[in-house]
């Protein structure tokens, strides 16, 4: 039987099993967010919300939230989870090629 007491430190602050969670509930809340605007807007929800392959990719997309966090040493459940919710936007900004200078390489 698993002793309470070996796992309970696993998922104090700062630890990295937990900033990972905290990354990923970031990110899942996000998502939540913006399912809640469509829904009270009164809008149609978007075709995407009916595809597998949607949500297979946001979930590959939230725990790679959980990942960023834990590498950004994420010190705070509140730290964590706003990482989690602004890992897309990482992301999005460091896959992007600079600007062409327009100088020869």
């Amino acid at each position: 039987m698993i002793d309470p007491a070996t796992i309970l430190p696993l998922f104090t602050e700062g630890q990295p099993l937990r900033v990972y969670l905290c990354g990923v509930f970031g990110s899942v809340a996000l998502e939540l967010i913006n399912i809640l605007r469509v829904y009270e807007a009164g809008r149609v929800f978007p075709a995407r919300y009916r595809r597998l392959g949607y949500w297979v990719v946001r979930l590959m997309v939230a725990i790679v939230a959980g990942g960023v966090a834990v590498v950004l040493k994420a010190n705070s459940d509140y730290l964590s989870f706003y990482t989690g919710m602004t890992a897309p936007a990482l992301i999005i900004a460091m896959s992007r090629r600079p600007p062409e200078s327009g100088a020869p390489s």
